[in-house]
């Protein structure tokens, strides 16, 4: 089936990449200069520009500005605050993945929000699943079982789910296409700045994270299948009645996760509102609303832990130690482990207020 995915928050899916300082010049947009052009132009000062970059930090636009735009890459939107912020410290941007110079979402990252979702639901409605988990988590704790490093153990725990190796994986059976590529304009140079909780009240941290984000607004398009030649292999592949219905039923799997994650974060930030962050929790009650009109996921970098994991349905001591195990949130002094957990959370600012979450989604099916 295709559907239609709206971004209702700016979602940055990055390439591993970053843009540095001495490869754009900002003005009224932030303009990626092509460095192999620009260093082609006869009347660059090549070895001016190398002895600059030879001290460290360094701004293009500080000496170049007017030769480097004759070679301009792209240029995008900023937000206020992003071009503020850019003007005096002259970061570097986190780059969004692009194919063909043009960014998309993959396939990936849509099936790992499912694949979460799907987790989450198992673990909550399967005991037996769930009593697997917290014994696991429990002998690592007394020592009985080898302590794996964290994605190892992840993986341990997604298995126990969707089964034992790559071959016999539920979610093989799941197709999701990239979506197309999209115009370079619908991206966004977007100011993120980090919340954290104190003893009393939240703050920010002292750095900002520049991003290139899809913008709000955006739509895209892909497919979502579930492969028929893999289900009627199910025995072979050793797939449970109860994983496949819950692979059909994937929609409102989602949007119970969706629903739950929504109702959380809302918790959270009406908690720490000190009228700073109302525009947050609004933005929080448009969408569960939006939960009767589509899909919501969310996806991507700025999620958060329990955006990309099932750490909500454990219980409390649980938690702590699964915690302690893996020094997740653990603070340089003492007391180590304080709650809430976790502590912080990825906002985008806009205007000079918190302005929106990271990362979420509607999906429509398209008939």
């Amino acid at each position: 089936m295709k559907y239609k995915i709206e971004i209702l928050s700016p979602v940055h899916i990055g390439n591993g990449g970053k843009i540095s300082p001495i490869e754009y010049v900002v003005d009224d947009k932030f303009n990626r200069i092509d460095m192999d052009e620009l260093f082609r132009d006869k009347d660059f000062n090549i070895n001016g520009f190398i002895d600059d970059a030879k001290f460290g930090s360094f701004y293009l636009g500080e000496r170049y500005g007017n030769i480097a735009k004759k070679h301009v890459m792209y240029s995008l939107d900023m937000s206020r605050d992003a071009t503020k912020y850019l003007m005096i410290k002259k970061s570097e941007i986190q780059e969004f993945i692009k194919t063909g110079g043009n960014p998309y979402i993959p396939g990936s990252s849509i099936k790992g929000a499912i694949r979460t979702a799907i987790m989450w639901y198992a673990l909550k409605k399967n005991n037996e699943l769930y009593s697997e988990l917290e014994e696991y988590i429990n002998k690592i704790w007394s020592g009985s079982e080898k302590k794996l490093n964290k994605k190892w153990a992840g993986s341990k725990i997604e298995k126990m789910v969707f089964g034992n190796d790559p071959n016999h994986d539920l979610m093989r059976a799941l197709h999701i296409s990239d979506t197309e590529r999209m115009n370079l304009h619908t991206l966004r140079i977007e100011n993120v700045r980090i919340l954290s909780t104190r003893k009393v009240g939240y703050g920010y941290k002292g750095f900002n994270l520049i991003a290139e984000t899809l913008k709000k607004g955006t739509t895209a398009h892909t497919t979502i299948k579930i492969d028929d030649f893999l289900i009627k292999n199910k025995e072979e592949l050793k797939f449970s009645e109860m994983m496949m219905e819950y692979l059909y039923d994937f929609e409102e799997i989602c949007n119970e996760y969706a629903r739950d994650l929504i109702e959380y974060e809302m918790h959270f930030f009406k908690k720490y509102d000190d009228g700073r962050l109302s525009r947050i929790i609004d933005f929080y009650n448009e969408i569960y609303n939006e939960l009767e009109n589509g899909i919501l996921l969310r996806l991507a970098w700025g999620t958060g832990w329990h955006g990309m994991t099932i750490g909500r349905l454990l219980e409390e001591d649980v938690l702590e130690r699964l915690r302690k195990i893996y020094n997740l949130g653990r603070r340089r002094n003492s007391p180590y482990f304080v709650k809430p957990f976790p502590k912080t959370r990825k906002i985008v600012f806009e205007n000079g207020m918190a302005r929106y979450p990271m990362g979420w989604v509607k999906f429509e099916e398209v008939r």
